[in-house]
């Protein structure tokens, strides 16, 4: 039952943040790029790979906090714990690949129904559409990446 419960708060943790990124990525659409395609699609491109290179980091930083409060006798003050509580949680990467089964779907959508969504929220569909693309390729050459400097 314990791991059940961590599995659906992770899920919950997945989908607060998915829809972040949401929020995030329309005001990009709508506020930076001014509703340009294509200043709206690279700098979703842009973020995808900010947020991949800052959970190899999350990764690092948890380790060493939990490592400097467990190896010596001090103990964390709240804000630690509310730090390194929110650090080995839900990745990033965890929730924009969340995100972008969503886009995935309302694109299918969008494709056999183009009247379903506004227009507005069409056109943003099409900024963010390739960025599954963009997440599993950056994702799979920072896999590899980090995988050949350890070996070397």
């Amino acid at each position: 039952m314990r791991m059940l419960k961590k599995k659906v708060i992770g899920f919950l943790w997945a989908v607060w943040f998915a829809l972040g990124h949401l929020y995030l990525s329309t005001i990009i659409f709508n506020n930076t790029a001014g509703q340009s395609l294509i200043a709206a699609t690279i700098w979703n491109f842009v973020l995808i790979i900010f947020f991949l290179v800052l959970e190899r980091f999350e990764f690092h930083w948890v380790e060493k906090l939990k490592a400097k409060y467990t190896d010596n006798e001090k103990k964390p003050n709240v804000l630690i714990k509310m730090l390194i509580s929110y650090l080995s949680g839900v990745s990033f990467k965890t929730a924009l690949y969340l995100f972008y089964i969503f886009i995935l779907v309302c694109s299918a959508i969008n494709a056999v129904e183009p009247d379903f969504f506004d227009e507005t929220f069409a056109i943003y569909l099409m900024t963010v559409e390739y960025g599954i693309l963009v997440l599993v390729a950056a994702d799979s050459f920072l896999n590899q990446l980090f995988k050949d400097v350890a070996q070397r």
